[in-house]
C-alpha cells in the first residue's frame, strides 16, 4: 500500500488572508513530507474558492517537484471538462520531464454548476467532454503525430507534444463515484481516483470484468479526511474547527449540486462543540479517519478488507489546522502507521 497526502492549499475563509505565505509554507510542509516517508503528495482542482483552495493543479505539481526529488506528485483530480485536452498534455508532459517522470494525472468530470458556467461549458456534458479530452490527453501523452476528430476537439493536422513525458504508458486516473462513472473507468482502462467509499471498488471489478479487464492491472486509490493524534480528545481538540470548515464546505457543494441520491443530506452537520460527540464522525456516510496511530491501523485495514486499494490519499491539513499542528499529524502517522503496513511488504 502507498500512502500519499492531499494538500488543499486553502485556510479558513477570512479577511486578510496572506496567500503567498501559506503557499510557500505549504511547499515547505511538502518536502519534509518526503522526508518523512510518504509515497505521493496529491492536488486538487475548484474554482472561485476564496479561502485559496487550489485551482491550477499542475502548476502546483511543478512547484512540488521542483522542492523534492524522489516523491510522486499527482492531480486528484482535475476538471478536465473546463480545460483544452492539448493544453493539459503539454503541461503534463512539461512537469513529468521537470519531475524526473513522478507525475501522475487524475481527471474528475467536477460537480460544481459555478464553475461550468464560468467557463462556458454545459454542464450536462460534463461526463462526455471528460471522456474524450481525457482519450485525446492519453494519445498525446503516449503517441505521436496524433489527430482527433470528436464532437469537442477536433486536431486536423498531425501534432506531437514536445518535451515527451518520461513516462511511458503515462499514469492516467479518473475519478467515480456512481456505478456509470465507475463503468467507464473500467472501460476506458483508467486507474480508479475513488471518493472512499469500499462499495465503489466492488463496482469496478465487476466492471472491468464486464469489459474484459483484470481490476489486479489497476491501481485503486481511496480519498479520507481527518486527523492524527496521541489520543481520539487531542485529535478533536487540535482539528475539530478545522474538520467542520472542510466538512461543511464540501457538503455545501455536494448538497447544492446534488449527483447522487443522499447527496443533499452531507451538508447536515452538528456545530463545533457538538461535531465530536457524534464521533465517530462520518462523510459521504463513511467515517472520518481521525484518532489514535492504533484507530488509523484498524480503520485501514477494516476499509482494504472490505475492498482491497493501493492507495491512501490522506487530506490530514484541513483548511484552518495551522501547519505546524499539520506537520504533528503528518510526523506522527509516518513513524506509527505506515511501518505497520511497510513491514508486511
Amino acid at each position: 500500500m502507498r500512502f500519499g497526502v492531499l494538500f488543499e492549499g486553502s485556510q479558513f475563509d477570512k479577511p486578510g488572508l496572506d496567500y503567498s505565505r501559506h503557499y510557500r509554507a505549504e511547499l515547505d510542509l511538502a518536502s519534509e513530507v518526503e522526508q518523512l516517508g510518504y509515497d505521493e503528495i496529491w492536488v486538487p482542482e475548484h474554482h472561485f474558492v476564496r479561502d485559496g483552495y487550489c485551482c491550477a493543479p499542475l502548476t502546483f505539481c511543478a512547484a512540488l517537484a521542483a522542492r523534492t526529488s524522489r516523491i510522486r506528485v499527482g492531480s486528484y483530480i482535475a476538471l478536465m471538462p473546463l480545460h483544452n485536452p492539448i493544453s493539459i498534455a503539454e503541461q503534463a508532459a512539461w512537469v513529468d520531464a521537470l519531475s524526473g517522470g513522478r507525475l501522475d494525472l487524475g481527471f474528475g468530470q467536477g460537480y460544481r454548476k459555478e464553475e461550468f458556467t464560468a467557463y462556458g461549458v454545459d454542464g450536462n456534458q460534463k461526463h462526455l467532454r471528460m471522456e474524450e479530452g481525457a482519450a485525446i490527453v492519453r494519445k498525446l501523452l503516449d503517441g505521436e503525430h496524433v489527430t482527433h476528430k470528436g464532437q469537442f476537439h477536433s486536431i486536423p493536422e498531425p501534432i506531437t507534444i514536445s518535451p515527451r513525458p518520461v513516462q511511458k504508458p503515462f499514469p492516467i486516473w479518473m475519478a467515480g463515484r456512481g456505478k456509470m462513472a465507475i463503468d467507464r473507468v473500467a472501460r476506458e482502462g483508467y486507474h480508479l481516483a475513488s471518493a472512499g467509499d469500499p462499495r465503489q471498488i466492488k463496482l469496478f471489478d465487476e466492471a472491468c470484468k464486464r469489459h474484459g479487464r483484470r481490476i489486479q492491472d489497476f491501481k485503486i486509490a481511496q480519498l479520507r479526511f481527518g486527523y492524527c493524534a496521541e489520543t481520539v480528545k487531542k485529535a478533536w481538540d487540535d482539528a475539530e474547527p478545522a474538520i467542520h470548515y472542510l466538512l461543511s464546505r464540501y457538503g455545501k457543494w455536494i448538497a447544492e449540486n446534488q449527483t447522487l441520491p443522499g447527496d443533499e443530506k452531507i451538508a447536515d452537520l452538528k456545530p463545533i462543540g457538538e461535531l465530536r460527540k457524534g464521533h465517530p464522525v462520518s462523510f459521504f456516510g463513511l467515517p472520518l479517519f481521525l484518532g489514535t496511530p492504533d484507530d488509523l491501523i484498524k480503520l485501514i485495514e477494516d476499509l482494504n478488507a472490505q475492498g482491497p486499494f493501493t492507495d491512501l490519499v490522506y487530506n490530514m491539513s484541513p483548511p484552518g489546522l495551522t501547519l505546524d499542528k499539520a506537520r504533528e499529524s503528518l510526523r506522527l502517522f509516518a513513524k506509527e502507521v505506515i511501518p505497520h503496513f511497510n513491514k508486511r511488504k
